[in-house]
């Protein structure tokens, strides 16, 4: 028998948020695929506010679907929200890079200089 969606959708993110997470776990994955992704979320919130806005369905009498309609709002919000994440770095990642610049420029001159990175957990 079927789990309810919301059952199913409790216990991931339970799961997630229980899971142990270490700070450097990263996926790489393409610029294009997430811009993709990015631009099908958008349009997967404004085809699903076209519809569930179109004055002939506002008009039907339906049992629960103004519930439905807004936790398919709140879902396809909190998807948008996670998705434009995607693209975020964090600053750390962007430092450390730096440090080599400054090590490199260092073996260049001559001269000694020393990055103090922080923020690390910030995102640029």
């Amino acid at each position: 028998m079927d789990q309810p969606l919301e059952s199913t959708l409790a216990k991931s993110l339970l799961m997630a948020e229980t899971a142990p997470q270490t700070q450097d776990s990263f996926l790489r994955v393409s610029a294009d695929k997430v811009g993709r992704l990015m631009d099908m979320v958008g349009e997967l919130g404004l085809v699903s506010a076209e519809i569930l806005h179109r004055p002939d369905i506002e008009e039907l009498e339906l049992d629960g679907f103004e519930n439905f309609a807004h936790r398919l709002e709140l879902l396809i919000r909190e998807i948008q929200d996670e998705s434009s994440g995607l693209r975020l770095v964090p600053v750390g990642t962007v430092f450390k890079r730096m440090q080599r610049v400054v090590r490199d420029l260092q073996r260049q001159t001559g001269k000694k200089n020393r990055a103090t990175p922080g923020g690390g957990r910030d995102r640029s």
